[in-house]
């Protein structure tokens, strides 16, 4: 089997897991609606122009890092799937969704943010190797790896910022926070 068709095997069963952990198919149709990274531009720009005349910025910018290395992550694993996966919209739909559902409280906003930029910051540089070497088997399993992990994380994040559990998921954070300095 080539590194192609195992990574991309891994992609579809990381895209499958997600939708079923989300258990809310509005949720997953929520998920997919940013197809591209201008989608998710678009919404930060969005936010910027209506938090500024209230003095509630709350330097998006910080996203930068997060939204280059999955520009990278997409362009990457555009040679492993075809045109029409709803993988590279997991990429970017849930980032969407996550800014949308956490701005209607500023502090579990604020808070999603650092936790975005984090990831940025520490999102591995392996995706430029990825790009050169995407015939290496152990490249594409970890590329398809690495995806999966996002694909968690993000699950997860929207689970929690439903409705009913925005003050939990705030707890947990602060508490995440105070520990993992």
């Amino acid at each position: 089997m080539s590194a192609i068709n195992l990574a991309e095997q891994v992609l579809q069963e990381a895209q499958k897991l997600f939708r079923r952990n989300l258990r809310d198919q509005s949720l997953y149709a929520e998920s997919v609606t940013a197809k591209t990274a201008t989608d998710v531009y678009d919404t930060i720009a969005n936010f910027q122009e209506t938090m500024a005349p209230k003095g509630q910025l709350r330097g998006l910018g910080r996203l930068t890092p997060l939204m280059n290395r999955l520009s990278e992550l997409s362009a990457a694993m555009e040679a492993l799937l075809s045109p029409e996966s709803d993988s590279l919209a997991l990429i970017w739909g849930p980032i969407k969704a996550i800014l949308l559902r956490s701005s209607q409280n500023m502090r579990v906003f604020e808070k999603n943010i650092e936790m975005l930029s984090m990831i940025g910051d520490a999102f591995p540089h392996f995706v430029g190797i990825v790009q050169r070497f995407l015939t290496d088997d152990m490249i594409g399993e970890l590329l398809a790896l690495f995806y999966q992990e996002l694909l968690e994380f993000y699950c997860m994040t929207l689970v929690f910022l439903r409705r009913k559990c925005k003050h939990f998921y705030f707890v947990l954070l602060c508490n995440f926070e105070t520990h993992n300095p």
